[in-house]
């Protein structure tokens, strides 16, 4: 024996999801404001003096409440500080650089097997050259790291300036 199952009519299912469907909108159930669309060409256009401004009116607040506007004399004077900044710590890394090559030059020079008589003064020189060469070597270090933190910091002020669609030409020295 076969099962057999009464198909429905047509019309009863149609009934039965009218209740569950969605309710359909059209141009009458919207307000008149929303019914006439706005074409994209008739926005108005920025001034040209905004576009020649990008960042005028963005600014940080201080800790006082006011802003800080950042247009091209902040720009520039922000870049310059950053780079002079940079200039002067290589500057200073240069005669710890020069006193590292000095010192290990000299290390360099103290033989190895030095004979009996000389040994004990090859082995005081090298310990007091020694001990200034981990010294110098560390504050050449220290240097260094004020350079890499100076050069990151133009890097993250370039950044924050592309964010800010800021002209190339304020960025310049």
């Amino acid at each position: 024996m076969k099962a057999t199952q009464q198909q429905p009519e047509s019309n009863e299912i149609n009934k039965g999801d009218k209740a569950s469907a969605p309710k359909v909108y059209t141009n009458k159930d919207l307000p008149a404001s929303a019914a006439a669309p706005v074409a994209a060409d008739t926005a108005p256009l920025p001034s040209a003096s905004a576009a020649s401004t990008p960042i005028a009116t963005v600014g940080d607040l201080m800790g006082d409440g006011s802003r800080v506007v950042r247009d091209e004399a902040w720009w520039r004077k922000r870049m310059t500080t950053l780079r002079d900044k940079l200039a002067q710590d290589e500057s200073a890394c240069v005669p710890k650089r020069e006193l590292v090559n000095r010192l290990s030059g000299m290390m360099n020079a103290i033989p190895d097997e030095a004979p009996a008589i000389v040994a004990g003064g090859y082995i005081a020189a090298a310990g007091a050259i020694g001990t200034d060469l981990v010294k110098a070597k560390a504050e050449l270090k220290e240097c260094q790291g004020h350079i890499a933190v100076d050069k990151r910091l133009i890097s993250d002020a370039e950044e924050d300036a592309r964010v800010h669609s800021v002209l190339p030409g304020w960025l310049r020295p």
